[in-house]
């Protein structure tokens, strides 16, 4: 795997090693493109915490919903991927979160936000 230097100098290596491992376990060099699109993203526009950005878009790609953005280089719209994961037979039945719930994890995500 071949890590962006501008990514680099944002990580520290614990994280990094992390982000490694989980990078490399998905299939046909998706972590790769997870980093390009990051070392994109980054040229463009501030990302304020690497690792967060990071494990959202891992997070995506188990999910099938990762989408190489437009803001990497050499790639354009029409060559664009996605990644798909077959569904499973059977269909989950999706609850709503209550109101408080949602809101507790709002606060706690503007907190984290705000104070870094």
């Amino acid at each position: 795997m071949s890590w962006p230097t501008a990514v680099i100098e944002r990580l520290n290596t614990p994280d990094r090693d992390m982000l490694e491992r989980q990078l490399s376990a998905l299939p046909d060099g998706l972590g790769q493109r997870i980093l390009d699109d990051l070392a994109g993203r980054m040229k463009v526009t501030e990302v304020r915490n690497v690792t967060a950005y990071l494990l959202a878009n891992l997070k995506r790609a188990r999910e099938g919903l990762f989408n190489v953005g437009e803001v990497v280089s050499g790639h354009s719209p029409e060559k664009q991927k996605s990644v798909a994961i077959p569904p499973s037979g059977e269909k989950k039945e999706v609850k709503r979160a209550r109101r408080e719930f949602v809101s507790g994890v709002m606060a706690e995500i503007r907190g984290n936000y705000f104070s870094s």
